[in-house]
């Protein structure tokens, strides 16, 4: 499925109130064509909900791409550790 495809039925799926959680835990490689597929979900986020899109199980590499193209300021992102943690509680 291309970033695309994906978009497209993640929109139409979408509820104007919807928070949209990203699992990328199997994500092995991430180019443009990713960081737009997030660009263009948060150009249609929900403006009221904070977090309205949020990453879990980014991985150090992700996060660095992220960082590395200002984009970590922008969406919320909680790391492969965090959950790691989490799951033992």
């Amino acid at each position: 499925m291309t970033c695309t495809e994906a978009l497209a039925g993640i929109q139409k799926e979408l509820a104007p109130s919807s928070r949209v959680v990203i699992d990328v835990a199997d994500l092995e490689y991430a180019d443009t064509s990713f960081l737009r597929f997030l660009l263009h979900l948060k150009k249609h986020e929900n403006k009221s909900e904070r977090d309205a899109i949020r990453l879990v199980h980014v991985s150090r590499r992700l996060r660095r791409l992220l960082e590395i193209t200002g984009l970590g300021r922008v969406f919320a992102c909680d790391d492969m550790a965090a959950h790691a943690a989490l799951a033992r509680i």
